[in-house]
């Protein structure tokens, strides 16, 4: 089978504002967890339950993804997803989905912390925030 598509690989995997807050996360939370960038919401919610139409539910979360997942060292789990918030997630379209993100994210159990993006953040705020759903030392 012939697909007739171009592609070519990204300069970036992340946006800038992304990489400064990256960079962040890994200074904070480095020693003890993971942090993974831009991570499907399939590859950390099963969505493989009893009497559900499996298609649709994986459908459902397979083009949703967050900007980052934390994951402990020991085992990759996942222990938190962050979402960067910028004007963008303004917009109806963007309001939906992460009205949608959240309620998945709060029904499966996993934390979820929403960060505003001005393109500079503050460490203390971040530490402080992280500190109520991971432990830090």
């Amino acid at each position: 089978m012939t697909f007739n598509y171009q592609y070519t690989k990204k300069k970036f995997l992340i946006t800038r504002p992304e990489h400064k807050f990256f960079d962040l996360l890994i200074q904070i939370v480095g020693k003890n967890y993971y942090v993974f960038p831009q991570v499907s919401i399939s590859s950390f919610l099963d969505h493989k339950f009893n009497k559900q139409n499996l298609g649709g539910a994986f459908a459902h979360i397979h083009q949703k993804s967050v900007d980052f997942v934390i994951c402990d060292k020991n085992y990759i789990e996942p222990v938190l997803a962050i979402e960067l918030d910028d004007k963008s997630h303004q917009r109806e379209d963007r309001v939906k989905r992460d009205t949608d993100v959240n309620k998945l994210l709060h029904e499966s159990n996993m934390p979820l912390i929403r960060f505003e993006n001005h393109g500079s953040f503050d460490k203390n705020e971040i530490t402080q925030r992280l500190s109520k759903v991971l432990e830090l030392t």
